[in-house]
């Protein structure tokens, strides 16, 4: 699988990077579009609870069945974030669980994707 832009692992137990790969001749390679920087940007605290105003609005304007319910997880997390030392593992959980309930909802699991990157960079 030569230039997939992704993970490839083939045959022991390796563990380059991201990638992990085990059995017998094992390896591991990831391949990432760009230069990885030590020194990108990381998000800030008020980016993340600005995308999860986003997500609230995004749900509040939709279809989705438990729409209420899933709005008090963003605003757990968002009450989470502006505490004094947000406790990280919580806002994680919380914005996973949003995740899984958004799944069939396209933007609204890609929303979800964002936030859940940029929660994983604070």
């Amino acid at each position: 699988m030569e230039g997939n832009s992704g993970i490839n692992a083939q045959g022991g137990s390796q563990v380059w990077g991201n990638a992990v790969a085990s059995g017998r001749g094992s390896s591991a390679e990831v391949h990432q579009e760009g230069p990885v920087r030590a020194d990108a940007p990381r998000p800030t605290v008020q980016e993340v609870r600005t995308l999860l105003a986003q997500l609230a609005a995004e749900l509040g304007r939709s279809d989705h069945a438990e729409r209420e319910a899933l709005i008090e997880e963003v605003d757990a997390a968002d009450a989470e974030l502006g505490t004094e030392q947000p406790r990280l593992g919580r806002v994680r959980r919380l914005v996973t669980g949003l995740g899984s309930a958004v799944e069939g909802f396209t933007r609204l699991a890609g929303l979800v994707a964002a936030i859940e990157q940029a929660v994983r960079g604070l």
